[in-house]
């Protein structure tokens, strides 16, 4: 079945053809060994959600004031989507808040 399936893929592959997937591109054939394969499985890719915060990526408790030394970058921090996220911005929440609370927090103990 893997060597049928790979035949028929190269073959439109080659004429960037998908009667499948009806995709527009090809990149390349799948021609080289070895070939590896995983099973997927299902399961949360990203929350839209999670615990609340300043511009200074610290937690705040339900009345708004600081947690004193509790910071959030990533994904556990909310709001910053809203309802839905752009696709191609699951990291931007990582590296700009982490690094703001890296900051942040560095000020904070010196």
């Amino acid at each position: 079945v893997l060597a049928q399936t790979l035949d028929t893929y190269n073959r439109h592959a080659k004429i960037n053809e998908d009667p499948i997937f009806h995709k527009n591109r090809f990149t390349q054939t799948i021609s080289v060994p070895p070939y590896y394969f995983g099973i997927e499985r299902l399961c949360v890719h990203f929350c839209c959600g999670g615990v609340r915060f300043n511009k200074n990526a610290q937690v705040l408790r339900k009345d708004g004031s600081v947690i004193e030394g509790l910071y959030v970058c990533g994904e556990a921090s909310g709001g910053l989507h809203g309802h839905d996220r752009m696709g191609g911005v699951a990291l931007t929440s990582a590296f700009v808040f982490g690094k703001i609370a890296g900051k942040h927090s560095i000020s904070q103990t010196t």
